[in-house]
């Protein structure tokens, strides 16, 4: 029987001002299962709505089913830890990438969640 890793439920999150709009960029990578995924990323969107510019992808990293969010609001997450009971991590290293933009960033999420 093959060694298989279980899935490391958690929530990873980062934003950044952007400061031409008077709003924060938002990015969030919701690790779990599908039905816990949506019911997180419903969540998310109630407590920063109103948002704009939304995206949503989702993959999977080995173990790890994912979905990535990225959006624009104009409020500010006080307490992330409302959001998820779990494992809630900041990941400053969570940002688009200049040259590659929004595929970048799943190139990075893949790679973190593969170890």
């Amino acid at each position: 029987m093959a060694n298989q890793k279980k899935m490391q439920r958690q929530l990873l999150w980062n934003s950044r001002a952007n400061e031409e709009e008077q709003s924060m960029r938002y990015i969030f990578v919701i690790v779990n299962e599908s039905r816990e995924r949506e019911s997180i990323k419903s969540k998310i969107i109630e407590t920063l709505a109103p948002v704009d510019n939304f995206v949503k992808r989702e993959g999977k990293s080995g173990a790890n089913p994912y979905c990535l969010l990225v959006f624009d609001s104009p409020k500010r997450l006080e307490n992330p830890s409302s959001i998820y009971n779990g494992a809630v991590k900041r990941d400053i290293r969570l940002y688009e990438r200049q040259t590659t933009g929004i595929d970048g960033l799943e190139d990075y999420i893949i790679k973190e969640l593969s170890k």
